[in-house]
């Protein structure tokens, strides 16, 4: 019988065992190599998404600081804060006129944290538009700054008359307002008597400001001042500053009966001072409107040392805004029954027909209110637009935390443009118990009826509010 080879069952065993080992190993190294490629790609993905979230939360931000002529170039200062611009580095200048855009390298220094970008002169002088300015920064982006070039709103507040001798120094209030998205740099220049006068102010996007100019009253006549303004020096002619220097009236403004000194618990009667007088605006934190007061040294028309107020309201989105000009008389406890009566002598300059309103107004201790206005309506005996007492009411009740059913309105009659118009009020007539006096003061109303593409302003003196018997 033929014997068979024998196979060892063992020795496969061990060899299929090895075998298996071997492909362990090799597929635990393959995944430990796998794990750790896909670790290192995690962190390296996770320290490239921290480093952009770090750059991306970084707040930069550029302003204008000043715009200069040098030679036939342009020097524009510009501030950056939240980044390091680029040391060595050029800037890119674009200049948009909205058809074209012209584009060019700018060479810039640093110097105390600013910038000084050169811009040449033949880049920009393309008529109206947009300048934008790109920085490199040191963290990769660029920052970028939008300059506008081109005219501006402009409004003249000014007295239209002024009698010789009430003042020596007028001071007409140039107010500038910059509709564009692009930062302005605007320059005022007047020539008065001889004297180039300029005065040069930053205007953020959005953004308004008042510029005053001194102007001397030396003699009587008509003055006409011309007036410029440089918006990165796009020249802009406005209209001018006009003023009729006139000598005094002789007749005087008598003294109302509550403001003689035998007569009066308090009053204003010529005290040539801001002392306590306090302002707010409706609605609270707006932008609009934008207001002015001084206290005049001199005699106006009769009154001496009267208060000069404005007020204006240009692009706004409301649609009527509020300025009062008041005194908290609450420490000194007038009682009404022993001062029923309160005075005020108003001298409106310059005002919108069938818009302004005029008012004064008293509030007692026990939350009742009383509004004389004067309206300029020509159509109708009452304020234009509808709602216009009712605003007021609502104005009013927020200012000073009335009721509105404790609000009363009086008229006191129509606005005169140069004339003063005088009211005495008998609060005894209207409220009832023996309150004392908590606010006495003058209102502008200024209404908005087509938001943010006209403009309202109120412009006047006033003097001798007084409570007295």
């Amino acid at each position: 019988m033929d014997s068979q080879p024998r196979v060892s069952l063992g020795s496969r065993g061990s060899g299929e065992l090895y075998v298996m080992v071997i492909i362990i190993i090799i597929v635990i190294t393959a995944l430990a190599i796998i794990y750790s490629v896909l670790n290192g790609f995690s962190k390296y993905v996770m320290e490239k998404q921290q480093s952009l979230e770090s750059l991306m939360s970084t707040e930069a931000s550029a302003s204008l600081s000043n715009f200069n002529t040098v030679g036939n170039n342009y020097v524009i200062a510009i501030k950056i804060s939240g980044v390091t611009p680029l040391s060595n580095a050029m800037a890119v200048c674009k200049y948009d006129t909205g058809n074209t855009q012209y584009m060019q390298y700018c060479s810039y220094v640093i110097n105390n944290g600013a910038i000084y970008v050169t811009v040449p002169n033949a880049l920009i002088n393309e008529g109206t538009g947009n300048l934008i300015i790109s920085i490199p920064t040191s963290n990769g982006l660029t920052l970028n700054i939008n300059l506008y070039r081109g005219p501006i709103e402009a409004s003249v507040i000014t007295p239209s008359v002024v009698y010789l001798g009430s003042v020596s120094t007028v001071q007409a209030a140039i107010l500038l307002t910059n509709n564009s998205t692009g930062w302005v740099n605007a320059t005022v220049i007047t020539n008065i008597n001889g004297n180039t006068i300029k005065n040069s102010t930053i205007i953020p996007p959005r953004g308004s400001t008042t510029v005053t100019i001194p102007i001397s009253i030396t003699s009587t006549g008509a003055m006409t001042i011309s007036v410029t303004v440089l918006v990165n020096n796009y020249t802009e002619v406005i209209f001018p500053v006009q003023i009729s220097v006139q000598q005094p009236p002789s007749a005087s403004v008598s003294l109302p009966t509550p403001c003689q000194s035998q007569n009066m618990a308090f009053g204003y009667v010529g005290n040539a001072t801001l002392n306590n007088l306090q302002v707010t605006t409706y609605p609270s934190g707006s932008s609009n409107p934008y207001w002015g007061v001084t206290a005049v040294q001199g005699d106006i028309a009769g009154a001496s040392n009267p208060i000069y107020t404005y007020a204006i309201e240009e692009f706004g989105s409301q649609s009527y805004y509020v300025v009062t000009y008041y005194y908290d008389v609450s420490s000194l406890k007038i009682k009404v029954s022993n001062y029923p009566y309160v005075s005020a002598y108003l001298y409106p300059t310059q005002f919108n027909v069938n818009g302004t309103v005029f008012f004064f107004f008293v509030i007692t201790n026990s939350g009742k209110a009383i509004i004389i206005y004067w309206s300029s309506n020509t159509a109708t005996p009452s304020p234009s637009g509808s709602g216009v007492m009712n605003n007021l009411d609502v104005a009013i009740q927020n200012l000073f935390n009335v009721n509105r059913n404790n609000v009363i309105n009086i008229k006191g009659g129509t606005i005169l443009a140069n004339t003063w118009i005088n009211y005495i009020l008998t609060v005894s007539n209207y409220i009832q118990g023996n309150p004392t006096y908590q606010y006495v003061g003058i209102g502008i109303y200024l209404p908005n009826p087509y938001q943010g593409y006209y403009k309202f302003q109120g412009v006047a003196y006033w003097d001798y509010i007084c409570i007295g018997n």
